[in-house]
């Protein structure tokens, strides 16, 4: 998202608190339209304090150092010498030589390690990350409890509950929210879900968000849109793809829709393309399907804390085909390409 250059000045005027009565509201006003200009705002705040604690440039006398390299290395013209002891002078300008490089890698090395602790120290997000094959579970500042599915992921800012409690999603993860000061909104690529204090579980992959609550009331809007917002009560469930609202149901199906929670994938009427990426993600394996047919076909299936072997056994049986193991790799294919 490219940065106005008339809100960009706004922003850094504000930071040397320079902004009038009216240029502070106007920027109020363009910050409270979209709530991810605030990252734009952080990111100039963190680059300016940065820009601060660097030391200033340093110039060298060329000259002189030009000088003393070829004073103490070998590009200095050697005193005519004879015997064994010329041998020892070059012997001498190696070492000196290999004395100075060592010097030049460790301080490359320490400013390499410098950078990285100043990005950390300057990094104003906390990321919570659930690997392919694992789960979390995490606790907020504001006592908000917070369940990762697998291959999920959460950021938010280190002034979560203290200015705000909005955070960003990628995965998949369950909610139960505590009653706070502020509203909990939650932002994935195409929707934005705001509560108070309830219990929900959202799902945001393949460009599509689903919100489904089993005890509270959300609001859904979906982002960059201006269109009237969606509200969800207990045992209510929402798609969001494309830019709209896809599906909306009442008393949907809570045992299928959090049956990760429990470790048990439930699949109804699903392609097995879609079956793959799911099994990818709880077991942290790699599934290839050999045809473009078979990964058209559909499954329904039940699996309840079985292994990565057992499930993919119970998947061939039930569509009769096979597979082929390589480390933690599973390669799908139909019978018929080897029994012709």
């Amino acid at each position: 998202m490219r940065l106005n250059k008339k809100y960009s000045d706004l922003i850094y005027k504000k930071l040397q608190d320079s902004l009038s009565p009216d240029e502070q509201k106007e920027l109020d006003d363009w910050l409270a339209a979209d709530s991810k200009r605030h990252l734009q705002v952080d990111r100039i705040k963190q680059t300016l304090q940065l820009s601060k604690r660097l030391p200033k440039p340093f110039m060298p006398d060329k000259d002189a150092i030009w000088n003393e390299i070829a004073q103490k290395t070998f590009l200095a013209p050697a005193p005519e010498k004879r015997g064994h002891f010329n041998g020892w002078w070059q012997l001498h300008i190696e070492r000196g030589l290999q004395k100075r490089l060592g010097y030049a890698v460790a301080i490359l090395f320490l400013f390499i390690l410098g950078y990285g602790a100043i990005r950390t120290y300057f990094n104003p997000y906390v990321s919570v990350v659930a690997k392919h094959g694992e789960q979390k579970h995490y606790n907020l500042a504001d006592g908000s409890m917070i369940e990762l599915n697998c291959g999920s992921a959460i950021k938010f800012r280190k002034s979560f509950a203290l200015e705000h409690r909005q955070l960003y999603l990628s995965g998949e993860v369950y909610f139960e929210v505590r009653k706070a000061k502020f509203p909990f909104i939650i932002n994935t690529e195409n929707a934005s879900i705001t509560v108070v204090g309830t219990k929900f579980n959202v799902c945001a992959r393949d460009e599509r968000t689903n919100v489904f609550v089993t005890e509270g009331k959300v609001r859904v809007e979906i982002a960059e849109k201006d269109t009237l917002p969606i509200f969800l009560e207990k045992d209510q469930f929402c798609e969001i793809k494309a830019g709209r609202v896809s599906t909306f149901a009442s008393d949907t199906d809570s045992s299928r829709l959090l049956a990760w929670r429990s470790g048990t994938l439930i699949f109804k009427q699903t392609l097995l393309a879609n079956v793959a990426r799911s099994l990818e993600r709880f077991y942290n394996i790699t599934i290839k399907i050999s045809e473009p047919e078979l990964a058209k076909r559909t499954l329904t299936a039940t699996f309840y804390k079985l292994s990565a072997d057992q499930a993919i056994s119970s998947i061939c049986t039930t569509l009769n085909i096979e597979y082929e193991k390589q480390s933690k790799t599973f390669i799908l294919k139909s019978k018929t390409n080897h029994h012709d």
